[in-house]
């Protein structure tokens, strides 16, 4: 019975552990994409500034 309720905590524990790792990983992944996403929008406003500065060169 002992042997049983030590199996149990352990799979407890390596449930938790490997729960814990996932959720690093996917906040990790949420806090690139979200970065990723910031330097889209720059890049885009960038882009649209640039094109208007060109656009009044050459009026």
């Amino acid at each position: 019975m002992m042997l049983i309720f030590i199996c149990l905590a352990l799979v407890w524990l390596f449930v938790q552990y490997f729960e814990k790792k996932r959720q690093d990983r996917l906040e990790e992944q949420h806090e690139r994409r979200a970065e990723a996403y910031d330097r889209l929008l720059e890049t885009l406003k960038n882009r649209e500034e640039n094109e208007a500065e060109n656009n009044k060169a050459k009026d």
